[in-house]
């Protein structure tokens, strides 16, 4: 099975459907540029810190037309997202890091003392910048590579 370069696979979506509504939240409604944007501003702030496909990103957001940015900057970054529950309590993130072999986590500004705190190479999405997706220069990504690692209840 063929390498995928999520970067050029978003980039032609957003192409084709960037002034059309993506996401709505209770602040307002974002297009489908924006949210690639958001996303590809993260995956290059991800790549220079030296994330590489393969490697285990945790995230932790909350529902919000922010959030499928983060999910989709760190799939263009080559990363395994391990999206974690927001109700999580500390321990659950310590033991959900620890589990999927992550010491890099994506939040927002209301969580990233705690990770910092504990040692986590954190990112927050308030900080990042968006960046105009052309799907130029972002990894290829091997199929047997893991793109998400999720906890379950049940």
């Amino acid at each position: 099975m063929p390498a995928i370069n999520w970067g050029r696979n978003h980039a032609v979506t957003r192409q084709r459907f960037g002034a059309r509504f993506a996401v709505e939240d209770t602040g307002g409604a974002a297009t489908y540029a924006e949210v690639f944007d958001r996303a590809a501003g993260l995956a290059r702030h991800l790549i220079a810190s030296g994330i590489r496909p393969g490697d285990r990103v945790a995230t932790l957001m909350r529902n919000s037309r922010l959030a499928p940015s983060v999910s989709y900057g760190v799939q263009m970054a080559g990363a395994a997202e391990v999206p974690l529950n927001i109700a999580y309590t500390e321990a659950e993130r310590r033991d959900a890091l620890a589990t999927a072999g992550t010491t890099t986590v994506v939040c927002g500004p209301e969580h990233a003392a705690f990770f910092r705190d504990h040692g986590i190479a954190t990112h927050d999405m308030a900080e990042v910048a968006p960046e105009r997706l052309t799907g130029a220069g972002f990894p290829d990504v091997a199929a047997d590579l893991p793109g998400r690692i999720g906890f379950t209840s049940g």
